[in-house]
């Protein structure tokens, strides 16, 4: 899903809370197919409808079979294998005995009435241009709202079948391919079959005076799919050219992830009068044809709807990866320079706050799971992040077998599926990156300083980070590095908070830039360091818990100390080092101090104030 807000495109740790939580649960009560009637008219905010349930029971021993409706309507008749049962309909859950000892039965709720609004207006009439529209949306909860269904991440029904009643003058949308359509005097009903495992919150119809575009796009070689789309009659003129220039995105995406996964039947949208898009099961609900918004919708097909977050605490598998197929489609279709300013806004919104972890920590406030900053851009970037940090190779192929799962695939994932893929193809224990940019909060701050001599480029990197929850982030940090005629790329792999690097290049290099490409999370500040005539620094100055001499020549033995101006000595050192000491300050008060470190030839004093 993508909301589009008025100004752009928005919408402690938990390390503990993620233990737990990644293993689907045996289902006892399995949903094989939905049958649903229902009655619509675009001009009434009210529905009509029966919805019939084959359910196969396995081992389950409860006393009720439970769905979820609101009370908001009026359940008029349930029947169980063709009888009618006593049941219950209170506090938004329908009860229905579990009195047969099938185990296949079949279940028809007979309902009606006004919907309630919950979450992002979930059942919404309106009007466009004079016509009457209604349309729905469920995600996260809202499904429950207007129809009877087991609304939860448990369970994908096997297949559907929707048949919609509509006054003559309207068309109905519902997903997967339209198999009948059968017209009397005053009404039209339209069937819908979807052949394909789906999740309860990516149902959904639509009613209005729809005219119907069709498209076929290039999936793979040889090969192509039907695209129907919806359109108001008023938006027609343009409407035709954004999904046009979606193609050569549907054909990357069937490239790089998977071949579309609903290819036998269709891929399509529908217009509807809502803030944004929303990915509904092979037809993506818009509410315009801007190329970003229906990239985002189309990768939802794969990472959202063939393989759906088990918990709204990981919705970042939704939406990352939607969020990262736009970054991905930029890098593919448009220029680098597009691609660098992608990321450089992604980068600037979620550092716009210091906090906040991608792995939802209150699932019960839908802004919280639908957090623009946290659950799309942080989310789409830390997958970009480990695309370099692990490399195309293995990020790739990691997605790609991730996709293929067949525990995963039609199903329902966690955080620790993904990980567990990305780490077979990667060859590396990844649990310090999702510890860090998943379950914990914030993002690195760096400090660097640099000097050169000669070929030589000397950098020293020192992190902080915005949060405490993460004490420091490890990454591969990259830099690049200019000379008067040519440049260079490196990573440098940071393993502590102040760490030194030499690196020895074939060009005299000019000018230094991290993180050129915007290919990290972070802030940052570089600084040229000029000896003079001195053959030491100290660095940094003023300083919190560590603070290092870095000399150009290598120290050899050396004995040192620090004292306050008082005299009173409080740090005493001894040793063998190279071109760099550090010492670790944290154990002293506030205020300013003295180094005196001797060396063989020599005794340096400098001055260095505490934080």
């Amino acid at each position: 899903m993508k909301k589009l807000f008025v100004l752009t495109c928005i919408i402690g740790q938990v390390f503990s809370i993620a233990q737990g939580q990644n293993i689907s649960p045996t289902r006892a009560l399995d949903v094989l197919f939905t049958n649903i009637n229902w009655e619509i008219n675009p001009t009434e905010r009210f529905i009509q409808g029966k919805v019939e349930y084959l359910i196969k029971k396995t081992n389950y021993s409860n006393e009720n079979i439970d769905f979820d409706l609101s009370n908001n309507l009026i359940v008029n008749s349930i029947f169980v294998n063709g009888k009618s049962v006593v049941f219950t309909h209170n506090d938004d859950k329908i009860l229905i005995p579990n009195n047969t000892e099938n185990s296949l039965d079949t279940i028809e709720i007979y309902y009606s009435g006004e919907p309630s609004n919950s979450g992002f207006d979930t059942f919404t009439q309106d009007y466009h241009n004079n016509e009457a529209v209604i349309w729905t949306l469920s995600e996260p909860y809202g499904a429950a709202d207007w129809w009877p269904c087991r609304n939860n991440l448990l369970d994908k029904s096997d297949s559907i079948q929707i048949a919609i009643t509509c006054p003559k003058k309207y068309m109905a949308i519902a997903n997967g391919i339209l198999s009948e359509v059968h017209e009397n005097d005053t009404t039209k009903t339209y069937v819908w079959k979807h052949n394909h495992p789906i999740a309860t919150y990516l149902v959904a119809f639509a009613v209005t005076n729809y005219i119907q575009l069709d498209l076929y796009y290039d999936h793979l070689e040889n090969d192509s799919v039907l695209v129907e789309n919806y359109i108001y009659p008023e938006d027609s003129a343009y409407a035709y050219q954004g999904i046009a220039s979606l193609e050569p995105a549907f054909k990357l995406f069937s490239e790089k992830f998977m071949p579309y996964p609903y290819a036998n039947e269709k891929y399509g949208h529908a217009q509807f009068s809502w803030g944004g898009g929303m990915e509904h099961q092979t037809v993506s609900f818009v509410s315009n044809f801007e190329f970003y918004l229906l990239a985002h919708e189309l990768a939802h097909q794969w990472f959202g709807d063939y393989i759906t977050c088990g918990s709204f605490q990981d919705i970042w598998l939704n939406e990352g990866f939607a969020v990262f197929a736009e970054g991905l489609a930029t890098e593919e279709l448009f220029s680098n320079e597009d691609f660098i300013e992608w990321k450089k806004y992604r980068i600037g919104r979620i550092t716009s706050q210091a906090g906040g972890s991608v792995f939802v920590d209150d699932t019960t406030d839908i802004w919280r799971i639908f957090d623009g900053r946290l659950s799309y851009s942080k989310a789409g970037m830390v997958l970009q992040m480990l695309r370099t940090q692990i490399g195309d190779s293995a990020f790739f192929k990691g997605v790609r077998n991730y996709l293929a799962d067949e525990k995963l695939a039609n199903n329902f994932a966690f955080t620790s599926d993904l990980q567990k893929h990305f780490e077979a193809t990667s060859n590396k224990n990844l649990t310090y990156y999702f510890n860090e940019w998943i379950y914990g909060e914030g993002f690195p701050i760096y400090s660097i300083k640099y000097w050169f001599e000669g070929t030589k480029a000397n950098i020293y990197v020192q992190q902080f980070t915005s949060t405490n929850t993460v004490p420091f982030f490890k990454l591969k940090v990259p830099f690049l590095l200019e000379g008067n005629s040519q440049d260079t790329i490196i990573y440098l792999e940071q393993t502590s908070d102040i760490q030194s690097f030499i690196v020895d290049l074939d060009f005299e290099p000019t000018n230094i830039y991290f993180n050129p490409f915007y290919d990290i999370i972070s802030q940052w500040q570089k600084k040229e360091l000029k000896f003079t005539n001195k053959n030491y620094i100290i660095y940094p100055n003023p300083a919190k818990n560590n603070i290092s001499l870095l000399f150009k020549d290598s120290i050899g033995e050396y004995s040192l100390k620090i004292y306050g101006e008082n005299g009173v000595s409080y740090i005493k050192k001894d040793g063998l080092a190279e071109n760099e000491l550090n010492i670790n300050i944290s154990n002293i008060k506030s205020g300013a101090y003295i180094i005196e470190l001797k060396l063989d030839n020599e005794i340096i004093k400098t001055k260095f104030v505490k934080n």
